[in-house]
């Protein structure tokens, strides 16, 4: 509870995402997939409130939502978002030319992942 208040304080917004299972057809959630995202206000970046954000969705996907995979989405030109998702050890997947259109012009996106094996291996080989 405490770690909410904080992330409320400081105006953090973490999502993390994975479909329904629906009666008839396979969805993401029938492949154990899902994505994760965060805005945090301009005032409070660079004090590691996503990082912590992205971490705690990360485990939660993996530990509690037994998630295979777990995506996400940043703009390419968000050079502190990129850092967190790679320093948590989601890998860079695919660059997107010019696939978002936002205030006012065109924006590059990159996607990054990580498997359930390789977050498992990095909580292993932090707590060594």
């Amino acid at each position: 509870m405490r770690i909410l208040r904080r992330w409320a304080k400081a105006r953090v917004t973490p999502t993390c995402c994975c479909a329904q299972r629906s009666s008839s057809r396979i969805t993401r959630a029938d492949l154990r997939e899902a994505d994760i995202g965060y805005e945090v206000h301009p005032d409070h970046w660079g004090r590691g409130y996503a990082s912590e954000a992205a971490r705690a969705m990360l485990d939660f996907a993996f530990r509690d939502l037994q998630m295979h995979r777990v995506w996400a989405e940043c703009n390419a030109a968000n050079t502190g978002s990129s850092n967190v998702l790679r320093k948590l050890g989601m890998r860079r997947e695919a660059h997107f030319e010019q696939s978002t259109y936002a205030r006012g012009q065109w924006w590059d996106e990159e996607r990054y992942a990580i498997l359930d094996h390789e977050w498992q291996a990095l909580q292993v080989q932090q707590a060594e």
